[in-house]
């Protein structure tokens, strides 16, 4: 388990698969181009998550920024979530304040962007 800010952090699979994907666009990104490859968009989403999630979640992660109040509803209040992106991308997580655990769970992709006002932006747990 990384700890940072005090925190320990833990990853979900699906999310280490995510970052697994990425790593590898971004690894394919640098040795295809190797004179621009820091302006490829899975590189700059590589860094804005590797920022996110060693530095600003931990550093606060029950932070209200990161609350979502009552927007998946009341039985699901303990999911957070860090806008990133231009606020199109989200970072979900758990945190246990008493443990001091972190775990992140899942992040959108370019298939899964969030769009404001579309049907796709609404979930239904019923």
């Amino acid at each position: 388990m990384l700890q940072r800010h005090g925190w320990g952090l833990l990853g979900h699979k699906l999310l280490l698969d995510q970052l697994d994907k990425l790593i590898v666009a971004a690894e394919r990104a640098r040795q295809s181009d190797s004179a621009g490859w820091q302006g490829n968009a899975n590189v700059k989403l590589l860094a804005a998550l590797r920022d996110l999630m060693l530095d600003r979640v931990p550093h606060d992660p029950l932070a209200a920024e990161f609350r979502q109040g009552n927007t998946l509803g009341p039985a699901h209040r303990h999911w957070f979530r860090a806008k990133f992106g231009a606020n199109r991308f989200r970072l979900f997580f758990r945190a246990d304040s008493t443990a001091r655990i972190v775990v992140y769970a899942w992040v959108n992709d370019r298939d899964t962007l969030r769009k404001a006002g579309a049907a796709s932006d609404r979930l239904n747990f019923t």
